[in-house]
């Protein structure tokens, strides 16, 4: 699960049509470090799940630190950065589980100082 941290700050300073492009941005860049491997979907309003099927817990959190660091490099003007939590599929897991522990992966992250992946 991404979030992108303090957009709502971005909204606020400046306006909406600013913090759609940085949603744009955000979601291309996903996009090219997922295009083959996973899908990405947007989860509400700042927030998305990314799933990767056929990736290891390992693997999973690699792309994510890829796509974290290249967002706070240089992924849109204004400046953003995305709280990352990733969890693994666990056998006879209902889906509203699976979401409930990344969510709390990603809220870990944002406790944690923001601009960060955290698996569980």
């Amino acid at each position: 699960m991404i979030d992108l941290d303090h957009f709502k700050q971005v909204n606020d300073n400046h306006g909406h049509p600013a913090g759609d492009l940085v949603l744009q941005r955000v979601v291309a860049l996903c996009q090219r470090h997922i295009a083959q491997v996973g899908t990405l979907c947007r989860w509400g309003g700042e927030e998305f799940v990314v799933l990767l099927p056929h990736m290891t817990q390992q693997e999973a959190y690699q792309r994510m630190e890829s796509i974290r660091a290249e967002i706070a490099m240089h992924a849109s003007q204004p400046q953003v950065t995305v709280s990352i939590g990733v969890v693994q599929y666990q056998q006879n897991e209902s889906l509203l589980h699976l979401f409930n522990r990344a969510d709390q992966a990603m809220y870990t992250a944002k406790s944690e100082g923001r601009n960060k992946v955290v698996g569980l």
